[in-house]
């Protein structure tokens, strides 16, 4: 069977999911805030207007909500894939796994490329309606603007291979989506760090704030250097499938033991995301939006985790 046939398959089966609304609800939210938020403070004098709006839209939408809705895509796909034991009968034919696996891929890319075009759509409605409100008289750059959305398409190629090895791995939904949006969460804090060139989860979301850095420093370029951080982000989208691959071919359930570690690093990721965020939010200096933000999700997940472990304390001793 050729891979053409296999992701005719892929679509048929998601074919009536609630995929597609759920891909509409985070770019026109996150638009309409975006848009709205910065247009208050635009003049008819006001140059540059379009690429404060994207950016302004793009920040929350590349760090959370985009990674966020992805992550709940992988699990409806995987969830169908397990609900009738369709996995199963699909293996019982003569398919190459590595196209199976490759197809699956694909499918979650095209998701992905729907999302951003949704948002690329909206965001032009959006900002149409803004400068004629405040009369701003500035043309369309949608050439721009399609160069972000290609942009954030790539970055968050190498960020969607991790969550689908994660979400293959761990066949239960709560614990895959948890360990996704665990690393989501501390993104933010990352790309403050070295340390964002390994961590694919703030890659969209870091480019739009150099994008940031560049428009509101005068003079300054892109500080985001090319060489290693195209290497590594070829890297982890190619390790990622074919260790998920590798993996599921040679076993068949989770192990306790590694339960066990994956809740040791949930754990670990929410202590450390919460002390990271207070440290940013305690210095006037690197305090934003963002880190406030971080810091209250943080917090909530540190109170359900202590919330779930009370609970499991009182229904064991009690």
């Amino acid at each position: 069977m050729s891979i053409i046939e296999l992701l005719k398959i892929e679509f048929m089966k998601v074919k009536r999911s609630m995929i597609l609304p759920l891909l509409l609800i985070p770019p026109i939210l996150v638009v309409i805030s975006g848009v709205s938020s910065i247009s208050m403070y635009m003049t008819p004098e006001y140059t540059d207007a379009w690429s404060a709006m994207f950016i302004q839209s793009a920040l929350l939408f590349g760090y959370y909500l985009l990674p966020f809705s992805m992550v709940i895509v992988c699990v409806m796909i995987s969830n169908r894939e397990t609900k009738n034991n369709g996995i199963l009968k699909m293996l019982a034919l003569p398919i190459s796994k590595g196209k199976l696996a490759l197809a699956k891929f694909f499918v979650l890319l095209s998701f992905l490329m729907i999302e951003l075009l949704i948002f690329f759509s909206s965001f032009i409605i959006a900002g149409i309606i803004a400068t004629k409100i405040m009369n701003v008289a500035e043309n369309i750059p949608v050439f721009y603007l399609l160069t972000w959305t290609l942009k954030l398409f790539a970055t968050m190629i190498p960020a969607i291979a991790c969550m689908w090895a994660i979400t293959v791995l761990f066949e239960k939904p709560l614990l895959s989506m948890g360990l996704n949006l665990l690393l989501i969460i501390p993104g933010v804090l990352i790309a403050n760090t070295p340390l964002w060139l390994v961590y694919p989860y703030c890659y969209s979301g870091y480019v739009v704030s150099d994008a940031l850095h560049t428009v509101t420093t005068t003079g300054t370029g892109s500080t985001i250097s090319l060489f290693p951080f195209i290497p590594c982000a070829v890297i982890i989208s190619a390790l990622a499938p074919f260790i998920t691959l590798l993996i599921s071919l040679f076993t068949e359930e989770i192990t306790g033991g590694l339960q066990t570690g994956l809740i040791v690093l949930n754990v670990i990721s929410i202590l450390s995301g919460f002390v990271l965020s207070v440290s940013l939010v305690k210095n006037p200096k690197r305090r934003d939006v963002f880190s406030i933000v971080a810091l209250c999700v943080s917090a909530f997940f540190g109170f359900l985790m202590f919330g779930i472990l009370a609970f499991g304390l009182i229904a064991t001793f009690m």
